[in-house]
């Protein structure tokens, strides 16, 4: 499929054999978000895991959580419906006509395996208990290490004996939906640094290497940064390398056929705006601030004489500008994450830098950096949560966010969605937030509110 499917519409039918729920998130494209509330014990972070189970092939939660179905409807008119039989034990997916065995797809982690999983646990339990490495199930003189891939090998056995091209469309569908969850654990948690972002280096090297370092959340996000920034300048230096490399027969065809003609106003202009992107880089951490463009103006005194000269200084201006251009993205991204923290935080600053990812400042003592893990709960939430929307998400993902108001003083929470508005209309994703706190919504977001309990109000009880 060339271009990502969307989550339309979400229905849940008696969550903890009570509760029937319908997220129509058509209602709320214009605004690109919704924000789920309700009292404690309506399943608004449940809502959020369902959501996330399918595409993230996380099937045991479909095992684990009360409900009786789930249907998922897409923006191609797609309906996959999961249907729980309680009696059995049982999950299946009812696609275009067909049932399906939910552990019959490919998944992260199955029911299937869950089970074995179990079962090996068990054995871990008894081996430790009883320091012996045999027992009627494992088998004589067998080992643990033995068990475990027999028990693996079979489960992957399992899944290659069906047929594929019954499930084959609808794992393309489920393929295509992406959906990135932010946890109330969110600190707790080490984020992926994409392998695309640090050439020659597998992504399992990447995981392993955060995982080494012992990474929090925060510094998580400073590695991703710094390694989002020195991908862009190996984009921008080869560039300038294939640029530099043609340079001289460009030089000389402009010359020789007279294909341009510029005036010295228009390289003027040019030369200014090149000026203040160098500006705005290099306070960015994206480029040194050598002021290198500073002496152009200089040479453009010089150049009036000339009208060669002015076609030479334009096609080198030109190509700043194109390698400038590279960076755009990325700083858009960097100036929006420390525009942002900045502005809430009261004594504090955050500072992009290539070397480090970003630094924390006291304002009067811009010398002394503080330590990411030192900062104060709801400052390293921020920027967590922050950090996590702008440089985890792509375009077309649908962002889930489980109670963003975690540790922010009532000024933060204010502020919160216009914020994640701004990030949402540079990165071009939908957003489902659940929260308890109506400061965060405020007076200016209750029309993208879904009131849970309003959906409930015929129950007893």
């Amino acid at each position: 499929m060339s271009e990502a499917l969307k989550l339309d519409k979400i229905e849940i039918k008696q969550l903890f054999n009570r509760f029937n729920y319908t997220i129509d998130l058509v209602k709320f494209s214009h605004e690109g978000f919704c924000i789920l509330t309700a009292p404690n014990g309506y399943g608004k972070t449940t809502i959020l895991k369902l959501i996330r189970a399918l595409p993230n092939r996380d099937f045991s939660v479909f095992f684990n959580e009360c409900y009786e179905h789930i249907t998922f409807c897409l923006n191609d008119n797609t309906v996959i419906k999961i249907k729980k039989d309680k009696d059995k034990d049982k999950v299946n997916i009812l696609y275009q006509g067909k049932v399906i065995p939910i552990e019959d797809l490919k998944s992260n982690f199955s029911f299937r395996e869950s089970k074995t999983l179990r079962r090996i646990g068990k054995k871990i339990a008894f081996l430790n208990e009883t320091d012996d490495e045999t027992d009627e199930e494992i088998g004589e003189n067998s080992n643990l290490e033995k068990f475990i891939l027999q028990n693996w090998i079979e489960n992957t056995e399992h899944r290659k004996n069906k047929p594929h091209k019954e499930i084959k469309e609808l794992e393309d569908k489920i393929n295509s939906l992406k959906i990135y969850y932010i946890s109330t654990n969110r600190l707790n948690e080490t984020l992926r640094v994409r392998s695309s972002l640090i050439k020659n280096r597998p992504q399992y090297l990447l995981d392993k290497e955060i995982k080494n370092e012992k990474y929090n959340s925060v510094e998580s996000i400073a590695y991703n940064i710094k390694s989002e920034i020195n991908a862009a300048q190996i984009n921008q230096f080869e560039e300038g390398r294939s640029k530099e490399s043609n340079f001289p027969k460009r030089i000389l065809d402009i010359l020789v056929n007279k294909t341009q003609e510029t005036q010295e106003d228009n390289l003027q202009d040019l030369i200014l705006e090149i000026q203040q992107l160098e500006e705005k880089y290099s306070s960015l951490g994206l480029i040194p601030n050598t002021q290198a463009t500073r002496q152009l103006d200089s040479h453009l005194e010089k150049a009036h004489e000339d009208a060669s000269i002015l076609l030479v200084l334009k096609t080198y201006l030109s190509d700043i500008k194109e390698k400038f251009a590279l960076l755009s993205n990325l700083a858009n991204k960097l100036d929006i994450f420390q525009s942002s923290v900045n502005s809430l935080l009261s004594f504090k600053r955050v500072k992009i830098t290539a070397e480090d990812g970003l630094k924390v400042y006291l304002k009067d003592k811009l010398d002394d950096d503080i330590p990411l893990k030192t900062l104060s709960s709801g400052e390293q939430h921020l920027l967590t949560l922050i950090g996590c929307l702008i440089f985890q998400t792509k375009k077309n993902d649908l962002i889930l966010i489980d109670e963003p108001e975690i540790s922010f003083h009532p000024q933060w929470q204010e502020r919160f969605v216009d914020i994640l508005s701004q990030i949402r209309s540079n990165n071009d994703f939908n957003v489902i937030i659940s929260t308890h706190s109506p400061i965060l919504i405020g007076i200016k977001y209750w029309d993208s509110v879904i009131e849970l309990r309003e959906q409930c109000d015929n129950l007893e009880g």
